[in-house]
């Protein structure tokens, strides 16, 4: 049976800090960066979750350490292998990059794109295709703005409207290639070719 949409709860999509195109080309995080990022990203989800009183369920990428995240994130719902189930029940979708966003897109999500130094170059560079593409609105961890409920809300919101563009536009023009396809297109033109 194919799980209902809901608005339940804020689902975080992890991507590895280790992530191993990262590796090869930054080598691995030192710890000193990671705990910092896992701090970050505790304390937004956590802001995130008492704006808008909802719980929060963090899919992990499947190479990420599950003890890791128990151990800094386990206040939270943790899962691998049900990032569909879990979009299809978030009220916002919180993100760095990943193919699954189009999922959000299509099912109008309200979106966060998610930005860390601490993730280093190549992973913030991946972010940014989406935010272009999408029009996303996007926060950074390292700035940890203030973040005003109704302010956000209106302009998530604004913001979801226009996927109607995206998804009629860029997502099925070129012959209609589907959305995922479109994506990976353009991050690989954005930032793997030419480098």
């Amino acid at each position: 049976a194919s799980i209902k949409l809901s608005e339940e709860k804020i689902v975080f999509l992890d991507i590895s800090i280790d992530h191993g195109d990262r590796v090869a080309r930054e080598g691995k995080a030192e710890e000193k960066l990671k705990l910092k990022y896992y701090i970050q990203l505790n304390q937004f989800l956590l802001k995130l979750s008492n704006i808008f009183n909802k719980k929060v369920t963090i899919c992990l990428h499947p190479t990420t350490d599950m003890d890791v995240y128990k151990k800094y994130l386990g206040e939270f719902e943790l899962c691998k292998f049900q990032t569909t189930e879990n979009i299809r029940q978030a009220f916002i979708v919180v993100f760095h990059c990943s193919t699954a966003i189009y999922e959000a897109i299509f099912l109008k999500k309200k979106i966060i794109s998610l930005k860390s130094n601490t993730l280093g170059e190549y992973i913030t560079n991946l972010t940014i295709p989406y935010q272009k593409l999408f029009g996303l609105f996007s926060y950074s961890l390292d700035e940890k703005k203030e973040l005003n409920k109704n302010l956000l809300q209106d302009e998530l919101e604004k913001i979801t409207e226009n996927y109607d563009h995206y998804i009629k536009g860029e997502m099925m023009n070129e012959n209609s290639t589907l959305g995922e396809d479109k994506v990976i297109d353009t991050v690989q033109k954005e930032y793997f070719t030419n480098k």
